[in-house]
């Protein structure tokens, strides 16, 4: 996938949520605090060691 689609799809997301969040408050943050920590647990999982065993010193 492109990294254009990925922005749009970013883009189409953050703007879903603003309108949603408009409309029901509680919902909008679940789904806001979702998206975030899948995001940052995604660039988590992306950079851990390939060993899980080694010592990083």
């Amino acid at each position: 996938m492109s990294n254009k689609v990925k922005y749009l799809l970013l883009g189409l997301l953050v703007i879903g949520i603003a309108t949603w969040f408009s409309h029901s408050y509680n919902f909008a943050m679940m789904g806001l605090t979702t998206f975030l920590i899948a995001y940052l647990s995604k660039g988590m999982r992306r950079y851990r060691s390939q060993n899980p065993h080694s010592q990083d010193e």
